[in-house]
């Protein structure tokens, strides 16, 4: 069937954002896959997996797929509405498709048609309608297009009215509050910490479809909930970042990380900020070696500004005390001088001799770091050094060498910061370095930062 829409209804529905969903239909896959022999219990486990997760047990249309039902609407005339959606199971199927848009047109949710489809609803009422009702709404819930408040009215009738035995729908009735009040997603924050329930708790205190958690609504939710929480442990940190994943929009799950990193801050513990930080290394990798217009687009210059930060302070530290392999005071010393300016460093890099990273192979914290390391060539013998840059200069320490370091300005440098590989003559290019009399008294001069206070010394 070929569908046209009316020029009328094409101005009243304006051209807006398309929301497209994908149309699959996990029931017609499962089953079919289950005519072969060959699966494995594991395979039909997954497959049940998908059928759960896209909301077919409840109720979701099967044979009009969405582009059809919400194109027949449409191209309907309003006055027709009612002739052409008369049957209990046509007007089900139009509740799914609330949020679905095709052609550019706008989603029935974001104009005045709504009011309409709750009606036809209303007429020819089943209460697993309701549920295609609930999903727009949660998926629409911040949207300024959306009539979000009919929306809460109409499921909040309806849930009153309930008294049936369905499970999922006296689960709603339960936590009416947190889907038909406007501050419903900070009613639900307040309840999780006030009963001290971790995020993780939050499935069995909704049991909502998976697929649910990763609309709009939840994203209000975990925007409140981050900065309401205390992160006391790891635990509480990695459940954070388990919900965010769930989030289908990229862009959203960056903005959501980059509040998680503000509220962590620059002091966070390794432990505490270890799950956030992982998943940002594998995913978007070190903003220091990566091009971060792209990798770490969205996130805000803050939260780029505190992870650089956490990674400078494994860096410096692992230099020091697992690189730096002498125990003297002296060795001490120059890790100490370096972190009483740690508020000052813009960067640093760790550059190891080559064939020399098997020395720290069994090393947790080398293989934690060792996607930004880099590789020092050309050098005569095992030497290795740490670049970091400070205002409008960088300084190479070396070791072994007797040498306290070499001085250059930014303009002058004869390397990148973020190459891969460094050459020993680079790094030691005395026609450019700049001398010194005292490395203290020459940073005091140059950049006015004075030496701390012994009992500050490595406070960081």
């Amino acid at each position: 069937m070929k569908f046209t829409i009316q020029p009328q209804l094409r101005q009243i529905l304006s051209p807006m954002k398309n929301y497209s969903i994908f149309n699959f239909n996990a029931d017609t896959f499962a089953n079919l896959a289950r005519r072969s022999n060959g699966f494995s219990q594991k395979v039909y486990e997954t497959l049940q997996q998908i059928i759960d997760e896209h909301c077919s047990t409840n109720g979701r249309p099967g044979k009009d797929g969405p582009d059809q039902v919400y194109l027949r609407f449409i191209d309907c005339r309003p006055s027709k509405y009612d002739e052409e959606f008369n049957t209990a199971s046509q007007v089900h199927k139009l509740a799914w498709v609330l949020t679905y848009s095709e052609q550019n047109l706008p989603r029935i949710v974001d104009t005045p048609q709504l009011q309409n489809v709750l009606e036809l609803i209303d007429k020819r009422f089943r209460i697993n309608t309701l549920l295609g009702v609930f999903d727009a709404l949660l998926q629409a819930w911040d949207s300024s297009e959306a009539d979000t408040d009919r929306l809460r009215a109409f499921i909040e009738k309806c849930l009153k009215n309930y008294d049936g035995p369905l499970k999922f729908i006296q689960k709603l009735k339960t936590n009416i509050a947190y889907f038909t009040l406007n501050n419903g997603p900070s009613i639900l924050v307040e309840d999780l910490l006030h009963l001290q329930k971790n995020l993780s708790d939050l499935y069995s205190v909704l049991e909502l479809p998976n697929c649910m958690y990763s609309y709009s609504y939840f994203r209000i939710f975990t925007t409140t909930y981050i900065s309401r929480c205390t992160l006391s442990t790891p635990l509480d940190v990695a459940a954070i970042v388990e919900f965010v994943k769930k989030h289908n929009d990229e862009k959203m799950i960056r903005q959501l990380l980059s509040q998680l990193i503000q509220k962590l801050g620059v002091s966070a513990k390794e432990n505490l900020r270890q799950p956030v930080q992982s998943y940002i290394l594998k995913n978007w990798g070190d903003p220091r070696t990566v091009d971060v217009n792209i990798r770490w687009y969205g996130v805000s210059n803050e939260a780029r500004n505190i992870f650089r930060r956490w990674i400078m302070k494994e860096n410096i530290s692992f230099f020091f005390d697992v690189v730096v392999k002498t125990r003297s005071d002296r060795k001490f010393y120059r890790k100490d001088f370096w972190l009483q300016y740690f508020g000052k460093i813009d960067s640093c890099r760790i550059v190891l001799a080559e064939n020399t990273n098997y020395l720290f192979r069994h090393d947790q914290d080398y293989q934690k770091q060792k996607y930004s390391m880099a590789t020092l060539k050309s050098s005569k013998r095992d030497q290795h050094a740490l670049i970091i840059q400070m205002s409008n200069h960088t300084y190479i320490t070396f070791f072994p060498t007797d040498e306290l370091c070499y001085i250059y300005d930014n303009a002058d440098v004869p390397f990148r910061l973020n190459d891969v590989e460094f050459s020993i003559h680079e790094l030691r290019n005395k026609s450019l370095a700049k001398g010194y009399e005292k490395l203290e008294t020459w940073i005091y001069r140059e950049i006015g930062v004075g030496m701390l206070a012994k009992s500050e010394v490595g406070k960081w």
